[in-house]
């Protein structure tokens, strides 16, 4: 197994176990994030998951050019996709816990989340078993 496959096979239980967290927690999941996880001030672990992103990412992208593994760029791209977040998340921390807040209370974008999220996991597992 190679540093993207186990990329995808992590990234894939990340997701389908927070799905899971939230179907088995419900409305406590949400109260969990915007009590815990996303506090009205910024808690400063954030600071830290955000440079663990950033270097994830960077550290990704060597391997596509270090490694010579096939389409690795792919991966690569996706988890690039993810300093939007973090870049939020960081830089604009208010406006992005009110987009988790309105996205909580919201049915059906949580559905909608919830869909992409486990057909992204399931996209990731494959890769990981087939293409890397």
């Amino acid at each position: 197994m190679n540093y993207f496959s186990i990329i995808c096979f992590v990234w894939a239980a990340i997701g389908i176990g927070s799905r899971i967290a939230m179907a088995v927690l419900g409305d406590r999941w949400d109260k969990w994030e915007l009590e815990n996880a996303y506090k009205k001030e910024k808690p400063k672990l954030l600071n830290v998951v955000g440079i663990v992103g950033y270097l994830l990412v960077i550290v990704t992208w060597v391997m596509v050019f270090t490694q010579g593994v096939r389409l690795s760029w792919i991966i690569a791209a996706l988890i690039t996709l993810t300093v939007v977040k973090v870049s939020a998340m960081l830089f604009n921390y208010d406006a992005f816990r009110k987009f988790v807040d309105n996205t909580l209370k919201d049915k059906k974008k949580m559905l909608a989340l919830n869909v992409v999220v486990i057909i992204l996991a399931i996209a990731l597992v494959l890769m990981g078993l087939f293409l890397y």
